[in-house]
Order: structure tokens, then sequence, then C-alpha cells
């Protein structure tokens, strides 16, 4: 099930938290989001969460007649 509230968290927690961010990570298979001075910056992943979203992008270029790129 998908959070309606998304994890986010300062830059400077990936330095100082490392673990806990990986962790929140994999056990709650969600993405982190990750802000520079209040603003969004980036999105940490697990590789198993981004392989499902490539496959589910890839999967509905097919479908649609688009094709995919890399980014």
């Amino acid at each position: 099930m998908e959070r309606l509230v998304p994890i986010i968290k300062s830059i400077s927690s990936l330095r100082n938290r490392t673990r806990e961010i990986a962790t929140i990570c994999h056990d709650q298979d969600e993405p982190v989001y990750l802000t520079t001075n209040g603003e969004g910056d980036l999105v940490v992943m697990s590789i198993e969460h981004y392989e499902r979203l490539k496959a589910q992008r890839c999967s509905s270029s097919v479908g649609s007649g688009e094709e995919g790129h890399r980014p």
C-alpha cells in the first residue's frame, strides 16, 4: 500500500543517519525524499524498489507503444 505522506529528511540526515535511512527504505519499502535548504533535492530508495519502478515503467511503455529511454 502506498503511503499518503512521503518520508522527508534533510540531506544532512544522509550523512549523519545513513543506516536509519537505509532501514526505512528497506523495511517500509518506500523512497525517502531528501531536502537541501528546505527544497526537494534527491530521492533515495532500495534497489528492489527502483527495479520494480523500472519494470513498471517498461511494461507501461510497451503497452502504450512508447519507447523507453534510460535515465
